[in-house]
């Protein structure tokens, strides 16, 4: 059985999305107990309550905001994460960069993935003490700020307007005030494949800490998640999610 843990509507469009998921999970045989966070019950109770359950197939269904806070409650329950499985459908997926990563276009092939089930271990990253994101987290500024990367084998200090930070670990920073050389803008004016004149930098960890002068949000979609300084945890195969089936072997 599916547990589907519902967004909150945010306008008439979710709220016809919805309707519309609910028909196309009962039209597949899919259907489960569908709940929706409130003042009253919170994600995690929500999760509390379907773990007790013994439900084991968990759909977050709405943004990737929503998304990685599902997963959140998910892993921080320890003892049941090997035993459940995570699925997703969006509201909107234009706007989703999970869709990309399950790999479906709409709702309706996203509810198609969760009729055959078929899983793949993830890899997510756990930013400490106890938030695990799936997808892009940023840091940025209206102006310049310095940023210190502390990596196990070095250390890195720079100057930057953002910082983005995907869930395999990959961080990137980008100085857009950065000055162009005279050399770059001599070229450009002859070349219509414009060369960046942003100062970009980019690594790849395992473990990473991130501290910034002065101290910065950090954003997951528009939401702030966390304040600098962070430390980040990169940690393989640690859910098990539900995919297109062309994305087992990859």
């Amino acid at each position: 059985m599916y547990y589907y843990l519902f967004e909150s509507a945010k306008n008439s469009r979710d709220k016809k999305t919805q309707e519309k998921i609910k028909r196309v999970t009962i039209n597949l045989g899919i259907a489960g107990e569908n709940v929706s966070p409130s003042p009253a019950r919170t994600i995690d109770e929500l999760i509390d309550i379907g773990l007790t359950k013994g439900y084991s197939t968990f759909v977050a269904v709405g943004s990737d905001l929503f998304a990685n806070k599902i997963i959140t409650g998910l892993l921080n329950n320890t003892q049941y994460k090997d035993k459940i499985a995570f699925g997703f459908i969006p509201y909107d997926t234009n706007v989703s960069a999970l869709a990309k990563i399950i790999d479906f276009e709409n709702y309706e092939q996203a509810c198609q993935n969760l009729r055959f089930r078929y899983l793949k271990k993830q890899d997510v990253s756990l930013l400490f003490p106890n938030k695990y994101f799936i997808t892009p987290i940023n840091i940025s500024a209206g102006s310049v700020f310095s940023v210190h990367i502390i990596h196990p084998n070095f250390e890195a200090v720079s100057s930057a307007t953002d910082v983005n930070i995907n869930p395999d670990l990959k961080i990137s920073w980008t100085d857009k005030n950065y000055a162009m050389s005279k050399f770059q803008a001599f070229i450009n004016k002859f070349n219509k494949k414009m060369i960046n004149n942003d100062s970009y930098s980019q690594i790849t960890a395992s473990e990473i800490k991130i501290e910034t002068s002065p101290s910065l949000q950090v954003y997951l979609s528009n939401e702030v998640i966390a304040k600098t300084p962070i430390k980040i945890k990169l940690l393989h195969n640690y859910l098990q999610i539900i995919v297109n089936r062309d994305k087992i072997a990859s």
